[in-house]
């Protein structure tokens, strides 16, 4: 038989590297394979002494029978990783910031990239992610398991015999997918989920893989049951109904084992951030589910998902939630047999299914808003505001005196910039960090990130803004609308509902739809897909030029800063995380873009596109918006999105995190190298303020300086 062979590179594998934590023996994940007692090592995950693979043959016993699935597995990743893992330079970092000296010995590696025993003191490993890995180790159910009555065969058993061998086999610990599909899968979260804030903070280890349980099936499918008792040597596919059956498990494994995950955080830093990203695009993704179909213990999930706060230091309620979906998965096995929820095919070939618009009722603004006296001229320099006008962050001030004419805004109203161009790829949230964690760790700390939070916080500027222009608190967080597209990245699918995210890394790189399969094995096949060319000052300076020159007339109008004066040499320097040399192998140096052709670039740009010379709304309180939408919630607590779970709509709830201060991080073995500052600080004039500018729009233009300052120092806010 001639197995389908996958090709993995080096980066794939380094991309598996799912290092868990040290866990005493009651730690919060409730994990398939728990033992009453793993003495006496915290890093293992199986109990060695229930293990009967050979560590001098690991053909033995499991391969001895079913030997197609032997041979299949040999060709996998969780074989060969048993060679390969440990040497790459990325796993040799983190052992030794995680004080590690051997990946095979006593280490946070035998948890989930080992079998592991433990002959003496110290476990080893014997063998990469074996038979008993996933299906339980063998010690107490390996005799019964071949155990077909006297004198019986796999052909001559009785269904009696052979109904109390399966129930034996399951008592002693076995895990069958035809009876468990859950347990056996929940195998994988495990490991591609990493339960430990330490290592992915500290460690710099890669946050977790992106996992769809039926496609990841396909890479490892060892279906050769058959062939065990007839000339039918197939390895078989799972069936249509099977693999709905299949995504939905991997879709509520996903957002269980995320929630764990934030479980463990205690800061909100690089690990919390991530998890949460991992909770809410999991939870996009059960949406669509129960869009489409009627699956009540999807509806269920999401159910209980939004009343519970996705935080640090909340571990309790979060693990509650997770524990809740277990039940609700198991349940979900037990009586689904994936005929009735043939629209999950949709989902499977990737089919982008959008969610409907939130069911929010708002009085509209009128396009006029409420106001003082027009105020005319061009906008003013760089992000600050001329007198009377908005502030670099949309700042309120106070209300002119009911006497004067109301301020009429000019321009058309448009949902996506008109220098914008459009994409044939789509904004996936794909998982850049399994591979680049030096970038990914230097996102969670940039203000890019936060982006999206001015708007779903409703700032006083942000509403003010939005008003101005003619949209609602609820429209102004869509992505359907122009305020996401430079503040927000918008996923596909997600258009019409909240987004998930600030800028990202596909805000800057390009809609990952198309190149991010392909450049993990090629980074070469990326640019003809989808990705942009940002060692290209052309490419770079337009790519910038997009959000941080804005030439809208109606944004303008409305009191959007333009900013006329960015420097983008400056604020490509602040946010420098490249190269890296450990995680990312590289055929030459590093090609490194002249900062002088971006500049030079981008100055013709805004010459091409210069920003308008248009009346500009005063500086004042945001006017109130009639609105049945609750007041943001407190610091800290969850934001409910649009529910769409109503029988109308076949829908579900997800959760928008809300803003959090700083993360305080974790000490760095490494210490990121300084930032390159500029040698001047030129600060535009500094607004004028008057006897009638209240306190609050004082204290909200020193910000606006502080920002500025901070900007050009090169530091991170």
């Amino acid at each position: 038989m001639q197995l389908r062979k996958n090709s993995f590179s080096l980066a794939n594998i380094v991309s598996l590297l799912l290092l868990f934590a040290a866990y005493p023996v009651a730690h919060a994940f409730i994990l398939p394979q728990d033992a009453d007692d793993i003495p006496p090592s915290p890093y293992l995950r199986i109990d060695p002494e229930k293990i009967v693979m050979s560590d001098r043959d690991d053909r033995v016993p499991c391969g001895e029978c079913h030997a197609l699935e032997y041979d299949a597995w040999k060709e996998t990743p969780h074989s060969t990783g048993f060679d390969s893992m440990h040497r790459s330079k990325s796993a040799q970092g983190i052992l030794e910031r995680m004080d590690f000296r051997l990946a095979k010995r006593e280490s946070l590696c035998l948890r989930c990239h080992y079998t592991a025993t433990q002959p003496g003191e110290q476990a080893k490993a014997i063998a990469g992610v074996s038979c008993e890995s996933c299906h339980g180790a063998a010690r107490d159910w390996e005799a019964v398991h071949n155990d077909y009555g006297p004198g019986a065969d796999h052909a001559t058993e009785t269904a009696e015999h052979k109904a109390q061998r399966i129930q034996a086999s399951i008592d002693g610990g076995m895990l069958r997918p035809t009876d468990n599909l859950y347990g056996v899968a929940a195998n994988c979260f495990e490991c591609h989920t990493v339960p430990s804030e330490e290592l992915v903070d500290v460690g710099k280890h890669a946050s977790g893989s992106d996992f769809e349980l039926v496609e990841w099936s396909e890479n490892i499918r060892h279906n050769f049951v058959q062939a065990q008792w007839s000339n039918d040597e197939n390895n078989r596919a799972p069936t249509a109904e099977r693999k709905r059956v299949m995504y939905v498990v991997g879709r509520m494994l996903d957002y269980e084992y995320s929630m764990r995950g934030l479980a463990e955080a205690s800061t909100s830093g690089r690990y919390a951030k991530s998890m949460e990203r991992r909770i809410t695009s999991a939870v996009r993704e059960l949406e669509k589910i129960a869009f489409i179909s009627m699956i009540p213990q999807v509806d269920e999930v999401l159910k209980n998902h939004k009343n519970v706060q996705l935080i640090p230091d909340n571990k309790n309620p979060i693990l509650a939630v997770a524990e809740q979906v277990r039940s609700l998965g198991q349940a979900f096995t037990l009586e689904q047999d994936g005929a009735n929820i043939e629209p999950i095919d949709r989902l499977i070939a990737g089919e982008n299914v959008s969610l409907p618009p939130p069911e929010v009722e708002e009085t509209p603004v009128a396009e006029t808003p409420a106001g003082g006296a027009p105020a005319t001229g061009a906008a003013p320099a760089g992000n600050a505001p001329a007198a009377g006008n908005t502030s670099a962050s949309g700042n309120t001030g106070a209300a002119p005196p009911p006497s004067q004419p109301a301020f009429e805004v000019v321009g058309s109203k448009r949902t996506v910039p008109a220098w914008f161009t459009s994409s044939q790829y789509e904004v996936t949230l794909a998982n850049c960090a399994r591979c680049h964690t030096q970038a990914d760790e230097w996102l969670v700390d940039d203000p890019h990130y936060g982006t999206a939070r001015i708007i779903q916080s409703e700032s006083a500027s942000a509403v003010r803004i939005a008003t101005n222009y003619g949209l609602t608190r609820s429209q102004m967080k869509q992505g359907n609308q122009i305020c996401m597209q430079c503040h927000g990245t918008i996923p596909a699918g997600s258009e019409s509902a909240s987004i998930f995210d600030g800028v990202t890394c596909e805000g800057c790189h390009g809609p990952s739809s198309g190149y991010e399969k392909p450049h993990r094995k090629d980074r070469s096949q990326g640019f003809a897909l989808g990705m942009v060319e940002l060692k290209n000052a052309s490419v770079l300076a337009g790519n910038c030029s997009r959000c941080h020159h804005i030439s809208d007339e109606r944004l303008i109008s409305a009191g959007h800063p333009s900013g006329d004066g960015y420097n983008v040499a400056s604020g490509l320097a602040s946010i420098k995380h490249w190269p890296d040399d450990e995680n990312i192998e590289r055929d030459g140096p590093y090609p490194e873009v002249n900062p002088g052709a971006v500049s030079s670039a981008f100055a013709s740009i805004v010459s091409s596109r210069p920003v308008p010379n248009v009346p500009i709304a005063p500086l004042q309180a945001a006017p109130a918006v009639a609105s049945n939408t609750p007041a943001p919630p407190p610091q800290g607590s969850t934001q409910q999105r649009p529910s769409t779970s109503s029988a109308s709509t076949r829908g579900a709830q997800a959760v928008s995190t809300p803003p959090r201060p700083p993360p305080q991080r974790p000490a760095r073995s490494v210490p990121r190298p300084a930032t390159p500052r500029p040698e001047a600080i030129n600060l535009p004039p500094s607004p004028a303020v008057s006897d009638s500018t209240s306190t609050e729009d004082i204290l909200l233009l020193v910000k606006e300086r502080l920002e500025l300052l901070y900007k050009a120092l090169g530091r991170n806010q």
